[in-house]
């Protein structure tokens, strides 16, 4: 896959970062994951955590015209993270695009994205469990 920070971003990303482009607060928020990684000697957070680092650093400069070829191997996790949050949003039938790329492991999380959307909670963990852990 080979695309434009242009074409990821209509693709995978909301309107709003669309018309806006990313925060700066968010790249910051990635650089300071990616120190504790640092911090801990741990070599395969590093990299994941630079990765996010790179590819929300792409996004951000979008916002200032920058349209180059985006790193794919630093988006492909928030891709992959979009689609089962797709499956998420379609099983408790929250129509259009999902535009999530948030970690989709930590049924909290899932509980309050989905909650913001008005799904209950007891919903939202149905969800999880049928789309995240594979359980019916």
């Amino acid at each position: 896959m080979n695309m434009l920070v242009s074409e990821y971003i209509t693709n995978y990303t909301s309107d709003f970062v669309e018309k806006h482009g990313r925060k700066f607060r968010r790249v910051m928020a990635e650089v300071l994951e990616l120190l504790v990684e640092v911090t801990r000697l741990n070599w395969k957070g590093v990299k994941e955590e630079f990765g996010d680092v790179v590819h929300l650093t792409q996004l951000w400069l979008y916002t200032f015209g920058w349209d180059g070829r985006l790193w794919m191997w630093c988006a492909r996790k928030f891709i992959a993270r979009q689609k089962v949050w797709q499956a998420l949003y379609d099983y408790v039938g929250i129509p259009g695009r999902a535009c999530v790329s948030e970690n989709y492991n930590r049924l909290p999380k899932v509980i309050s994205r989905l909650g913001t959307r008005g799904i209950s909670a007891e919903k939202a963990t149905e969800a999880y469990n049928v789309i995240v852990n594979g359980r019916d």
